[in-house]
């Protein structure tokens, strides 16, 4: 019973933090204001996911133990636009990369036990501003769709599966 109790544990926890719309959160409160995102006014899709990668296990996840980099991909039907670390632990290096329009690559050298990353997604719903059926409950829906579709890829050494929660004050 004692080893089985203390035995290495390889965990890696992805956290959703929360999300808006963009576009709802602009928008809905105040009238005659535009907004451009790379030349294009920003549309009913437009979100920001906050999340975070943690080490919940309780051994360091090292490089010599990455075999493929961690991925997190979405259905093709939506599109990752930026990125961008917010918050790490000081003396580590993440790097990521955008892959395509559907995937995020992480890359990290050491990430000791509790450690974590967080990091915000700027990602394209691709709802069409001139659909009259779109709703606040609409947009709700699509999101947590969307949060449910998030898949992840990796080949990191004794890490059989990424737990995905939200995250709780």
């Amino acid at each position: 019973m004692y080893s089985f109790k203390f035995r290495n544990n390889v965990k890696l926890t992805f956290i959703k933090e929360g999300y808006f719309s963009l576009y709802k959160s602009i928008f809905e409160n105040v009238n005659g204001i535009s907004i451009i995102y790379e030349g294009n006014p920003v549309k009913f899709g437009l979100m920001l996911l906050n999340c975070q990668f943690l080490n919940s296990g309780n051994i360091d996840l090292e490089h010599k133990n990455i075999h493929r980099p961690l991925t997190m991909s979405i259905p093709i039907k939506y599109s990752f636009l930026k990125c961008k670390i917010t918050n790490n632990p000081p003396k580590i290096n993440i790097d990521y990369v955008l892959k395509d329009r559907n995937t995020i690559e992480f890359k990290w050298d050491l990430l000791k036990s509790k450690e974590y990353f967080s990091f915000d997604i700027l990602i394209d719903m691709n709802i069409d501003n001139n659909n009259s059926e779109i709703t606040e409950d609409n947009i709700n829906n699509h999101i947590e769709k969307l949060i449910k579709s998030i898949s992840f890829e990796r080949r990191i050494t004794n890490l059989s599966e990424i737990k995905m929660i939200e995250y709780k004050e």
